[in-house]
């Protein structure tokens, strides 16, 4: 009621004396002229547009460390109107123990670190039954070694205090019961390098190859000096 009441006081302000002019400012009106030229949205989705809340959701997503953690900040801003009381007393939970995990761990959560994109990508290659670059690769054993160090992170926050502990809770189904597989993450680096290449380590016939073409680079080089000297030698001579 509060929300439509703002809206329509908004939309049609009341009449002034003849006496007093208040010319509406260009950036209300085309505000008014927005939130009003989509009559099937809502009334709380054209309040909300009014207020310019794609702005207040751009900004806060700023602050997420990663692609989608960006796009998800955005979508889910956008759908405060059709949340309900419950979710929303859930989400501010989550939200207070993450802002106690961020003060008892010193700032070392960076998630900027992590490229979500590759990872997707990488998804995507191994559910269509394709082979996965060596980057997306790397990208999934830092992501796993992420929530492994952050699984860490939460448990020692939590080993602090009671108060600690009851706050975190909600942090706990998310990231705590996450699985972490260890023996992926040894795999994928016993043969990729952390620049995204192929070790050579990750087969004998992939050594045997890149030995045969160290052979025939260097065999190439000591033919290059020697035709060099001797065209250096020839016009010596002349």
């Amino acid at each position: 009621m509060l929300r439509l009441s703002a809206s329509f006081s908004l939309l049609y302000p009341p009449s002034l004396p003849p006496s007093v002019s208040h010319p509406r400012p260009r950036r209300l009106r085309a505000l008014v002229f927005a939130a009003s030229a989509s009559p099937s949205a809502s009334p709380s989705a054209r309040s909300l547009r009014l207020l310019e809340w794609g702005k207040v959701c751009r900004a806060v997503a700023s602050f997420a460390g990663t692609a989608h953690g960006r796009e998800a900040t955005k979508k889910q801003l956008w759908a405060v109107e059709n949340v309900s009381y419950d979710r929303s007393r859930k989400l501010l939970r989550e939200t207070e123990a993450a802002v106690r995990l961020l003060g008892s761990s010193g700032g070392a959560l960076d998630f900027s670190g992590l490229d979500t994109v590759a990872v997707e990508s990488a998804i995507n290659c191994v559910s269509g039954g394709s082979v996965i670059k060596g980057q997306e690769a790397m990208a999934v054993v830092s992501l796993m070694l992420f929530v492994e160090s952050l699984q860490v992170t939460i448990r020692a926050a939590m080993k602090q205090d009671e108060d600690s502990h009851n706050l975190l809770l909600p942090l706990t189904e998310t990231i705590l019961d996450a699985v972490v597989s260890k023996p992926l993450v040894k795999s994928i680096q016993d043969v990729i390098d952390d620049d995204g290449s192929v070790k050579d380590t990750a087969s004998p016939e992939l050594r045997r190859y890149r030995d045969q073409v160290q052979a025939l680079e260097s065999r190439l080089c000591q033919l290059m000096d020697k035709l060099i000297r001797n065209a250096d030698n020839e016009a010596s001579l002349k």
